[in-house]
Order: structure tokens, then C-alpha cells, then sequence
């Protein structure tokens, strides 16, 4: 099935810069580009400016006809500051947008300084977010954007309870390019391979998996592979876990960041996420678009895009014996995982297609908080 043709929304009045912490393969960054490819298209003006060069998205943006500018140079948050309130000032945009939660504070500032509307980001749960380093400054940042986008409605509950005003906070949900990710044609392989995907870092809990792993293949009779698609600061005690599990060799995969992932997921059996903190799960969407059955926990805003047992199946978050009995369901009823794959699809096209994005956009940027 053909991908639908984008709305086309007359957003031309709109001058928007983005400030991105990374440009690197995740998820964040992969919305970046369909929002500024949208912009793009809807005849905005858009300029993305980045902490980091020469990333993976940063060729990508630049061919839809993006500016990306580096303001990372210095490695002083002063100095960073200063280089994004210059190219603001150079750009005079109408808006400017932080797409990193981490980036708000400098959003803040900058638009502040150059009496421009600014718009910040919550790209995963709130409370876990606002935890991280630096807590009391993204924290006062949070408190003080008059416009904050969040990809999530638990994102924005938690928002409300930590004490911004509902008023400043807008859903603009992830979207995916369903032209990009499709079902696979052909038949599966002999092996049932559950696949993890998603940067190795401790919110992620790529630890469960490999129990899941582990503890499936020793109570089915089909054979059972793993594959974990990501790469961050875990993987060498992560791959001494698999190691003593007996994962290792054989069984499962590390496989770093993968720049092809339709091809991942077409060729994977059970997409599994185990992660402990999410926002809207792009890993989630791209599974589901390519009509692969998905285990989630619920976490984010994963129940928001998986109605349980109709197109995906939802675990209680850290339940290694819930998620490991909802594989072992699907991993012996090939029938229902693949209606849950094909009813995952229909869902993807008809809610969250890159074509919706520019209503979305619009919504944005029309808002005005009090």
C-alpha cells in the first residue's frame, strides 16, 4: 500500500528555528526532520540549530532545504547561549523551538532576549526528564515557557502535576513515514526473532530483554533469537549479561545503530519494548507500521498508540514475567500475531501518518498561551 500524499497547510507565514541538542540516529531527531520536511512543505521557512556536527540527520535536513547551523562549538553554556541568540538574531524567526528537552533552557533565554515566542519540548516522561542533570535549571525552564510542545499525554499530566498551567501545553504527537515503513512481503524465516530497539542507556532496560530472552527459549519449543539495534554506554555490561545467560554465542545480536530499519523491522518477529521511560515510542510507531506484532510496556505514551490485545499487547512496566508470557502468546499463536500486525498498520495510516502533520503544526503554532 502506496503512502498517503502530505497535507498540504499554508503555514508560509512562519519563520521557525529549532535548537537540537544532537542530530544523531534517535528518535527525537528523526521527528525533527518530518517537522522542518513539513514545514518545508507548507511553505514556512525553517533552520535548525544544532550542539553537534555532522550527524547522521544533519545531511537529511539539509537535503529537504534546511539550514542546520552549529552552535556547539564551544563547549561553554554561556558561549552556546551567545551563538544561538546570534544566529536568532540573524535569522529573526517567528518562532523558536527547542526540540530536546535538555535544549529548553537555552530556548528560553535566547528567545527571551530576542523577544521571539518560543516553544519547548517534552519528548519523554516529564518527571523522569526533569531528574536528569541539571534538575532545579530544566525545572525553572519548564515553569517559564509560555508554549510547550509534548509528544505525549502522560508527558503533559505529568507536566500539570509538577506545576505548569495546562493552558501552555500542546500535543504534537510523533509521526511516521508510511511510505519509508512498510510490512514485508514474503514469508518468515524458521527462527522467531524478538527485537530491541532504542540507544542503551539505563531507561531503556535492554537488561529485561535479555531475561525475556533467556527465559522464553527455555519454555518454548520454537527457536527463539534475539537482535538489540542501538548504542550508548551499556553495551559492554550488557553484552556480558547475555554472555552469562548463554545468549552469547548464537542466540543474540548487537547490532549498533542501523541506518536501514525498515529492513530490521521487516525482517524481526516480535518488536519488545521493556523500557522503563518513554515519550511517544518512535520504535513502537516504525513496528507497527511495518505490521509487526508489538509487546510494550506501558510506559509514555504507549497506550495511547496500542489498543491492548486489538493491536499490540501492553505489559506493566518492569513485569519481566508479564512481558515474557506475552512473547511466549505470540510466539506460539502465529495467527494472532500477525492480525495484531495487520490491525497495527491499519492504525498507523489512518492516525499517525507524516500527512497529518501539518494540522498538527498548525494547531502549534496557532496557540497562544495566556
Amino acid at each position: 500500500m502506496g503512502a498517503r500524499q502530505p497535507v498540504i497547510t499554508d503555514l508560509s507565514h512562519l519563520r521557525v528555528s529549532f535548537v537540537a541538542g544532537t542530530l544523531a540516529q534517535g528518535g527525537s531527531e528523526r521527528q525533527l526532520y518530518y517537522i522542518v520536511r513539513a514545514l518545508a512543505r507548507a511553505g514556512a521557512a525553517a533552520q535548525v540549530l544544532s550542539l553537534t556536527a555532522g550527524e547522521y540527520w544533519q545531511d537529511k535536513i539539509e537535503a529537504a532545504g534546511i539550514e542546520v547551523r552549529w552552535v556547539g562549538r564551544n563547549r561553554s553554556q554561556v558561549a552556546r547561549l551567545k551563538a544561538i541568540a546570534d544566529e536568532v538574531r540573524r535569522f529573526r524567526p517567528s518562532v523558536l523551538q527547542s526540540q530536546h528537552f535538555y535544549t529548553n533552557p537555552y530556548v528560553l533565554c535566547a528567545a527571551r532576549w530576542n523577544r521571539v515566542r518560543e516553544v519547548g519540548a517534552i519528548r519523554s516522561g516529564t518527571r523522569w526528564a526533569v531528574a536528569r542533570d541539571s534538575a532545579f535549571i530544566r525545572k525553572f525552564a519548564l515553569l517559564q515557557l509560555r508554549t510547550i510542545a509534548a509528544n505525549s499525554r502522560e508527558s503533559i499530566e505529568e507536566a500539570v502535576e509538577l506545576g505548569v498551567r495546562r493552558e501552555r501545553l500542546t500535543l504534537l504527537p510523533n509521526v511516521i513515514d508510511i511510505g519509508q515503513f512498510q510490512p514485508a512481503i514474503g514469508a518468515p524465516g524458521p527462527n522467531v526473532e524478538l527485537l530491541a530497539v532504542g540507544r542503551l542507556g539505563p531507561e531503556k532496560r535492554h537488561d529485561l530483554f535479555l531475561k525475556v530472552l533467556a527465559r522464553a527459549r527455555a519454555l518454548s519449543s520454537r527457536p527463539i533469537v534475539g537482535r538489540i539495534v542501538g548504542a550508548g554506554t551499556l553495551q559492554e555490561s550488557l553484552e556480558a549479561q547475555a554472555a552469562a545467560l548463554g545468549l552469547i554465542p548464537g542466540t543474540v545480536t548487537f547490532s549498533g545503530a542501523v541506518a536501514d530499519m525498515p529492513g530490521v523491522y521487516q525482517q524481526s518477529g516480535i518488536l519488545v519494548l521493556t523500557s522503563d521511560h518513554e515519550g511517544t515510542p518512535n520504535v513502537v510507531m516504525e513496528a507497527m507500521a511495518c505490521g509487526l506484532p508489538v509487546v510494550a510496556t506501558n510506559v509514555g505514551g504507549v497506550a495511547d498508540l496500542i489498543d491492548h490485545e486489538r493491536t499490540g499487547l501492553i505489559c506493566p512496566r518492569g513485569d519481566e514475567n508479564a512481558i515474557c508470557l506475552a512473547v511466549l502468546r505470540l510466539v506460539e499463536n502465529p495467527g494472532l500475531a500477525r492480525a495484531l500486525g495487520e490491525r497495527a498498520r491499519q492504525v498507523v495510516e489512518q492516525r499517525y501518518s507524516d500527512a497529518v502533520l501539518p494540522s498538527w503544526l498548525e494547531g502549534l503554532y496557532g496557540a497562544r498561551a495566556s
